[in-house]
């Protein structure tokens, strides 16, 4: 195959349309790179994005088609795109490929690495690449342990005794949950703990600030003094369940993924489940989140 004529124009600060030969035109007729700052403004991505930097200061277009292709990357990158999928990787990897293959679409990202067959001690080129799971990274190689038998059998535990009190939990949270829902089945559900109580209050000081007629917060703390300190606000409703929670802890996690934040992990799921069950919309949060804007409209 030939590549077609003018297969590179180039345009404006720096944003080039490269077209691709034939043999790959069933999947992509041809590129652009763009503003990375000037593309990521027009669409939200839901997690805040790393600072521009030199190395990092363009966006790679993808367009399947000659009809998806743009009059001016300047003016308009995305005019002609009915549908736009946009892939979020980490800059400055090291020996690292990205591979795409034209064939019936899965959201799943194989991933291959050069491990041996122990999967320890990170990278090694001598190896051929295999498939690994996501977790897997190059310093450690399989870096997610399977849980060994004590922790299933800890969390076997706790998964029988709130199942087995689920009837029960929700005849209690039933009248609650009727009081703070609102017209559209909507309830605004947290959970917290008295180690990021701070953080509960700084929220539903800016949940105030909204000037709502009704609350439709319900906080599920974790233990009695985030559920007394909430309760004295006079106009936030909450739910605390002994029997499940008697075991959460009181105080913040020292790190991501240790002990106490796994059992507020758990409050998470568990809190939420609740609600559902009972036929609600849930809108879920934590509580180290103020809203800009009232979610609860849109």
């Amino acid at each position: 195959d030939t590549a077609k004529s003018d297969k590179t124009s180039k345009t404006s600060n720096h944003n080039e349309i490269e077209l691709f030969p034939n043999s790959i035109n069933d999947l992509f007729y041809g590129a652009a790179r763009v503003d990375r700052d000037a593309f990521t403004s027009q669409f939200d991505l839901g997690v805040p994005l790393d600072r521009t930097t030199r190395g990092n200061s363009q966006a790679l277009l993808l367009y399947s088609s000659e009809g998806a292709m743009p009059s001016s990357v300047t003016k308009n990158a995305t005019e002609n795109c009915n549908v736009l999928k946009i892939i979020l990787t980490q800059p400055n990897q090291h020996r690292h490929c990205l591979a795409l293959v034209g064939q019936w679409e899965s959201y799943h990202i194989h991933k291959w690495m050069r491990l041996p067959p122990d999967n320890q001690g990170g990278i090694n080129p001598d190896w051929p690449l295999r498939p690994v799971a996501r977790t897997y990274n190059e310093r450690k190689g399989k870096a997610q342990l399977i849980p060994r038998k004590h922790n299933v059998d800890r969390y076997e535990k706790i998964l029988v005794r709130y199942l087995s009190t689920l009837k029960d939990t929700l005849e209690k949270l039933k009248p609650i949950a009727e009081s703070v829902a609102g017209e559209d089945l909507t309830i605004v559900v947290l959970t917290c703990n008295f180690g990021q109580a701070e953080l509960l209050l700084n929220f539903l000081c800016n949940y105030r600030s909204f000037g709502f007629k009704k609350s439709q917060i319900l906080v599920f703390p974790t233990d009695l003094k985030t559920k007394e300190l909430v309760d004295s606000m006079g106009d936030i409703a909450t739910f605390y369940d002994e029997t499940n929670f008697q075991e959460m802890p009181e105080d913040s996690a020292g790190k991501y993924g240790d002990n106490k934040f796994k059992g507020m992990m758990m409050a998470k799921v568990f809190c939420v489940h609740w609600v559902v069950s009972l036929g609600y919309n849930v809108l879920f949060q934590d509580v180290d989140v103020i809203w800009f804007n009232n979610p609860l409209k849109f």
